[in-house]
């Protein structure tokens, strides 16, 4: 019976993902019960690997640099050396390995990573593109503002709007110009899955990326929608008006449209905060 691997299966992405497999089938791996991926016995059964688990957040990185460096790239060789040659290895990685910048970028474009988790993650699809030309079949896919899951830290842009505006405080930007790219999390998850399914990547010349990415959106337009979904009072604070944010303009070669419209899972979430917030404080 075959089976997967999903590393990371507390997180926003992999409680998600770990979903849309039957329970019987799937083995789980997450940092945040005390089971660490460089460890785990692989089961033989494993034909397909989910790696997910991370260091996933930049300010995280920040206040833990070799915790991340451990966890987001040097941990890395040995794991995909512990996955072997005979199974599909799916890598996360995320659309900050862009950097900031004024052009398009697709996902094959130059990179510029900026913060320490950009820089770990940059390093990591470098080691995997090293394994992808010795053999193993091996893929990169990239996140960008995933939003939806109840266990998402409450401090990520979404959430913390959401909160904002419920309680009728004022949402914070820094400049006007920064665009965002949200996508939800049970199309991200089911677009991972299918991937994992169709995409053929052991008989390619060059090692496969996706962006999962949908439309993008100005900063301040999505704290001005979240505003108008919560029926809120909030004020935006604008810090630095007018000054020209370098934005990743960010495109993908295969767009997939279960990303698109994603502003109509956003006021469920809205909902779906304020009901569990709600009954936190009964």
């Amino acid at each position: 019976m075959n089976t997967v691997l999903i590393t990371g299966s507390a997180g926003l992405i992999g409680g998600s993902l770990t979903s849309k497999f039957d329970v019987t089938n799937v083995q789980l791996c997450d940092l945040k019960t005390g089971q660490d991926f460089r460890s785990i016995q692989i089961d033989k059964n494993v034909n397909t690997v989910f790696h997910l688990a991370a260091v996933s957040r930049v300010i995280d990185a920040d206040l833990t640099p070799e915790y991340t460096r451990e966890i987001n790239q040097t941990g890395i060789p040995d794991f995909i050396e512990k996955c072997g040659r005979k199974r599909k290895i799916i890598l996360a990685s995320s659309k900050e390995v862009y950097g900031n910048s004024i052009d398009e970028v697709f996902e094959y474009s130059p990179k510029n990573p900026i913060s320490l988790y950009a820089i770990t993650k940059n390093e990591m699809e470098k080691i995997a593109e090293d394994f992808f030309y010795r053999g193993f079949d091996i893929s990169i896919i990239r996140f960008s503002t995933v939003f939806g899951g109840m266990n998402d830290h409450p401090t990520r842009v979404i959430p913390l709007f959401i909160r904002l505006a419920l309680n009728n405080r004022p949402l914070t930007i820094i400049g006007d110009t920064k665009l965002v790219f949200p996508t939800y999390v049970d199309a991200v998850s089911e677009c991972v899955k299918n991937f994992s399914l169709h995409e053929n990547t052991g008989i390619v010349e060059k090692m496969v990326i996706r962006n999962f990415i949908a439309n993008g959106i100005l900063l301040i337009d999505l704290a001005r929608l979240i505003i108008k979904l919560c029926n809120s009072k909030s004020e935006i604070i604008i810090l630095n008006k007018d000054t020209n944010y370098a934005n990743s303009i960010l495109r993908t070669d295969f767009p997939n449209e279960l990303l698109f419209g994603w502003e109509k899972f956003l006021d469920l979430y809205i909902r779906n905060i304020n009901f569990a917030d709600k009954r936190n404080r009964d």
